[in-house]
């Protein structure tokens, strides 16, 4: 699922379950980004409706202010979008894959961003990558366990 902001001709819940429902495959799901979709009207109750037809998650998090395509956050950084989204999602009945994803361009995509995650030793960001979808997957624990109606916004 792609950002109506970076341009796809399907970038919301709605239209995307639609177009593989005119696919008429019963093997093809959604795969569900947090960076491109955490701005999306309605995102909680879209993701409440459609989370049976979501089969995979890219987690990350989104820069306050994004410098391109290829320059997202580790879960909890940046804008910290993520906990609120996986906890809607847990919520939802959600138990696919989990697949952390950040692109942080050091140069390999035209912008050498002199804080690029891509610039650590490999070791330490993989340690830092999986702290932060740790900490972030208990945050969206806790905001379940805080509140039985459940804390994320009711678009």
């Amino acid at each position: 699922l792609l950002a109506e902001r970076r341009g796809s001709p399907l970038h919301n819940l709605p239209d995307i379950v639609m177009f593989i429902d005119d696919v008429g495959r019963d093997n093809v799901g959604v795969m569900f980004d947090i960076w491109h979709s955490w701005c999306e009207p309605d995102l909680h109750d879209r993701l409440r409706e459609y989370t049976p037809r979501i089969n995979s998650v890219h987690v990350n998090d989104v820069r306050v202010h994004e410098r391109s395509n290829f320059d997202r956050e580790l879960p909890g950084d940046g804008r910290a979008v993520a906990a609120p989204i996986i906890a809607t999602l847990i919520e939802s009945g959600y138990e696919g894959w989990w697949e952390l994803e950040v692109f942080s361009d050091d140069g390999t995509f035209g912008n050498d961003y002199p804080d690029s995650l891509w610039k650590l030793p490999h070791e330490l960001l993989l340690e830092r990558a999986k702290a932060a979808f740790d900490a972030t997957y208990a945050q969206a624990q806790r905001l379940l366990a805080e509140s039985p109606a459940r804390a994320t916004p009711k678009d």
